[in-house]
Protein backbone atom coordinates (compact mmCIF):
# COMPACT_ATOMS: atom_id res chain seq x y z
CA UNK A 1 0.00 0.00 0.00
CA UNK A 2 3.05 2.31 0.08
CA UNK A 3 2.36 3.68 -3.39
CA UNK A 4 -1.39 4.19 -2.90
CA UNK A 5 -3.22 7.44 -2.25
CA UNK A 6 -6.91 7.65 -1.40
CA UNK A 7 -9.12 10.72 -1.58
CA UNK A 8 -12.68 11.34 -0.42
CA UNK A 9 -15.16 14.20 -0.53
CA UNK A 10 -18.67 15.55 -0.77
CA UNK A 11 -19.39 13.54 -3.94
CA UNK A 12 -19.79 10.25 -1.95
CA UNK A 13 -16.94 8.64 -3.90
CA UNK A 14 -13.66 7.09 -2.72
CA UNK A 15 -10.89 7.24 -5.30
CA UNK A 16 -7.83 5.00 -4.99
CA UNK A 17 -4.74 6.16 -6.88
CA UNK A 18 -1.44 4.59 -7.81
CA UNK A 19 1.07 7.34 -7.03
CA UNK A 20 3.99 6.30 -9.31
CA UNK A 21 1.78 6.01 -12.41
CA UNK A 22 -0.51 8.91 -11.39
CA UNK A 23 -3.48 6.79 -12.45
CA UNK A 24 -6.70 5.99 -10.67
CA UNK A 25 -6.71 2.32 -9.64
CA UNK A 26 -10.27 2.06 -8.40
CA UNK A 27 -13.44 4.03 -7.79
CA UNK A 28 -15.64 3.04 -4.84
CA UNK A 29 -19.15 4.43 -4.75
CA UNK A 30 -22.63 3.67 -3.54
CA UNK A 31 -24.79 3.64 -6.64
CA UNK A 32 -27.88 4.11 -4.45
CA UNK A 33 -26.35 7.35 -3.07
CA UNK A 34 -27.08 6.32 0.55
CA UNK A 35 -23.64 7.05 2.02
CA UNK A 36 -23.75 10.83 2.24
CA UNK A 37 -20.60 12.90 2.54
CA UNK A 38 -17.55 10.80 3.38
CA UNK A 39 -15.98 12.45 6.42
CA UNK A 40 -13.06 10.22 7.44
CA UNK A 41 -10.99 7.34 6.07
CA UNK A 42 -8.39 4.90 7.40
CA UNK A 43 -6.34 2.05 5.94
CA UNK A 44 -5.74 -0.83 8.38
CA UNK A 45 -3.11 -3.35 7.39
CA UNK A 46 -2.70 -6.80 8.93
CA UNK A 47 0.55 -8.55 8.16
CA UNK A 48 -0.44 -11.88 9.74
CA UNK A 49 -3.65 -12.30 7.75
CA UNK A 50 -2.24 -10.74 4.59
CA UNK A 51 -5.31 -8.51 4.47
CA UNK A 52 -5.75 -4.76 4.19
CA UNK A 53 -8.96 -3.03 5.26
CA UNK A 54 -10.17 0.33 4.03
CA UNK A 55 -12.77 1.86 6.32
CA UNK A 56 -14.54 5.18 6.13
CA UNK A 57 -17.28 7.06 7.94
CA UNK A 58 -20.10 9.04 6.35
CA UNK A 59 -22.35 11.94 7.22
CA UNK A 60 -25.31 9.56 7.31
CA UNK A 61 -23.84 7.69 10.28
CA UNK A 62 -22.40 4.74 8.37
CA UNK A 63 -19.07 3.00 8.73
CA UNK A 64 -18.24 1.24 5.48
CA UNK A 65 -15.48 -1.36 5.27
CA UNK A 66 -13.77 -2.71 2.16
CA UNK A 67 -11.06 -5.35 2.01
CA UNK A 68 -8.09 -6.14 -0.16
CA UNK A 69 -6.13 -9.37 0.07
CA UNK A 70 -2.46 -9.50 -0.88
CA UNK A 71 -3.31 -11.81 -3.80
CA UNK A 72 -6.10 -9.62 -5.18
CA UNK A 73 -5.41 -6.09 -6.36
CA UNK A 74 -9.02 -4.93 -6.40
CA UNK A 75 -10.77 -3.70 -3.27
CA UNK A 76 -14.08 -5.43 -2.47
CA UNK A 77 -16.96 -4.45 -0.18
CA UNK A 78 -16.96 -6.25 3.16
CA UNK A 79 -19.66 -4.63 5.34
CA UNK A 80 -21.64 -1.52 6.20
CA UNK A 81 -22.58 -0.63 9.79
CA UNK A 82 -25.13 2.03 10.76
CA UNK A 83 -23.99 3.77 13.95
CA UNK A 84 -26.91 6.17 14.32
Amino acid sequence: MDSTLTNIGDDEIVRVWDVPSKKQKQLLEDHGRRWGQITCLAWLESIKDALTLLSFGTGCGLVVIYRQTKENVSITHLMRINIK
